[in-house]
């Protein structure tokens, strides 16, 4: 929902290419974004080099950065990256990432254009199986991006171990699972999300009607919790995205468990790329055949010519 703004100030802003409902969040920048595409690739922006990013990926990432040309307005809030090893999963979140706070830094005041008091600290959560393990990832990758980019030189107000600091007090934060309690998370990166903890008859599971204290889930909670508290408005769209990263582990999986229910939250994005399909043209040969997956009694195996796939034993 837009709010009352002289029907020639948004189509002043649609003529140049700007979703109608980015109308309002425009209007409070000091600067006008460009596109995922164009950030990535401009000179002036983060000037990657050509084939840094796969075209696979790329296009992903414009999936869920731009949708329908969106900028401020994007309805994701949940970005769930489950593909392949190796497949571009902590790249494309690093770079949505980066993309995200690139929108809050066009911003005159971000905490006021967000709703919040003038001055208040809006966080970016880089959390891993340990903070340590999270500095090493997808903190170090945005570092390094970050410090090479043109468009972030100059930007940087403060640098320390696990943290950086943007105009505005924004703040990129790597942390453990308490470390989003009390913050205005606006959103970044939960990483290895189907590796971390579920301990059954732990203290710290009290609260869970099984038992069962499970790391991602409380941690996911914690940020998309506050998250909400803090920014959601009727009619606008949250700040941000938080991103989910991991390999497939399970069926019942954290990524298993979100993508389901994006099959009826339009506000969920899943990327789930095969190596083959997430590596450029020509590094795999182009001949295909069928594979039975396997499941919990029978092992997988190459499909013959026209034979038909087993039938899936039910889960107990």
């Amino acid at each position: 929902m837009i709010p009352a703004i002289p029907q020639a100030v948004v189509e002043a802003f649609t003529a140049r290419g700007y979703h109608a409902e980015d109308t309002p969040m425009l209007m409070q920048c000091r600067a006008l974004p460009v596109s995922f595409r164009d950030f990535v690739g401009g000179g002036a922006y983060l000037n990657l080099p050509a084939g840094y990013v796969w075209p696979a990926v790329a296009a992903e990432l414009e999936r869920l950065n731009n949708p329908e040309g969106r900028t401020f307005s994007n309805p994701y809030n949940l970005a769930v990256w489950c593909g392949s090893i190796g497949s571009g999963k902590s790249l494309g979140a690093v770079l949505t990432t980066i993309y995200q706070l690139y929108l809050l830094t066009c911003l005159r005041d971000p905490a006021v254009a967000l709703g919040l008091a003038p001055g208040s600290e809006l966080m970016i959560a880089l959390h891993a199986i340990s903070a340590e393990h999270a500095e090493k990832t997808d903190f170090a990758e945005l570092v390094e991006i970050v410090g090479k980019a043109p468009y972030f030189k100059g930007l940087i107000v403060r640098s320390v171990e696990g943290e950086i600091e943007f105009p505005g007090r924004i703040v990129v934060r790597s942390l453990t699972d308490s470390g989003a309690l009390g913050q205005n998370v606006v959103g970044g990166i939960v990483d290895e999300v189907n590796y971390q903890s579920r301990v059954r008859a732990s203290v710290r599971a009290a609260a869970n009607a099984e038992g069962v204290y499970d790391q991602a889930s409380e941690v996911f909670s914690a940020i998309s919790t506050r998250r909400q508290s803090r920014f959601e408005r009727e009619g606008r769209a949250l700040p941000g995205i938080i991103n989910v990263v991991s390999s497939k582990r399970s069926p019942e999986d954290f990524t298993a468990r979100k993508i389901a229910e994006a099959e009826t939250d339009p506000s969920i994005f899943v990327s789930d790329l095969t190596l083959w399909a997430a590596k450029p043209a020509g590094t795999y040969s182009a001949r295909t055949f069928r594979v039975f997956c396997g499941d919990t009694s029978r092992q997988g195996r190459v499909l013959a010519e026209g034979r038909p796939s087993p039938r899936r034993m039910p889960s107990l």
